[in-house]
């Protein structure tokens, strides 16, 4: 509760005082620290849980990737996405393959992202090509952004930050022309324009 607040040093205490640490608040105290931007905390809790004998499941892997996104630690998170299956025998989901792509798109390093994008067994979703497509808005990517956004509108036509994200990278390439042009599709789909963000959800 703590860590979702915001508070992590709260929540670490908290964590500190179970006198028996199960997965699910090992998973509680790494999320926490992932998801409040904390990567590098997030990790050595979670390099604490393995040497304690507590064997990490899925969402340990949401939460270990997530923090190496927030870290900028590509190697780091290469390494733990293969530990997956290599070391602990669990199949990635969508969600660990999100991160992946948010991780490599964050660093800017687009033919990893696409080449596992290509390869990955599941069929992507929004969320995996918002992440993309978020990425892609960071380093003005337009052609890849493109792509990214036609495969979101394809899955979900009225995606509206998708819309925001595209016409921001064809604003920064000075392509007035398609950004009027997709202003009027927007219109036309009375899609209210939102803010991009850094990931889309």
């Amino acid at each position: 509760m703590y860590a979702k607040c915001g508070d992590t040093d709260a929540a670490f205490l908290v964590f500190e005082s179970i006198p028996k640490k199960n997965l699910v608040s090992w998973n509680s105290i790494i999320g926490g620290f992932a998801s409040n931007g904390l990567g590098n905390r997030a990790l050595e809790e979670f390099d604490r849980m393995k040497k304690v004998g507590v064997k990490p499941d899925e969402v340990t892997f949401v939460n270990v990737l997530s923090a190496c996104v927030h870290a900028g630690l590509v190697e780091e998170g290469e390494k733990h996405f293969t530990s997956m299956l290599s070391k602990y025998g669990i199949e990635a989901e969508m969600e660990h393959y999100t991160c992946m792509v948010d991780l490599y798109g964050r660093a800017g390093q687009f033919d990893k992202a696409v080449k596992l994008i290509e390869n990955m067994p599941l069929e992507p979703d929004v969320v995996l090509w918002g992440a993309l497509l978020a990425a892609c808005g960071l380093h003005s990517n337009l052609v890849l952004g493109e792509y990214a956004a036609d495969r979101i509108h394809k899955l979900e036509s009225k995606h509206p930050v998708s819309y925001s994200i595209l016409s921001k990278i064809q604003g920064e390439k000075g392509i007035w022309s398609s950004v009027n042009e997709l202003r009027d599709l927007m219109s036309v789909k009375q899609i209210r324009k939102q803010k991009a963000i850094s990931r889309v959800l």
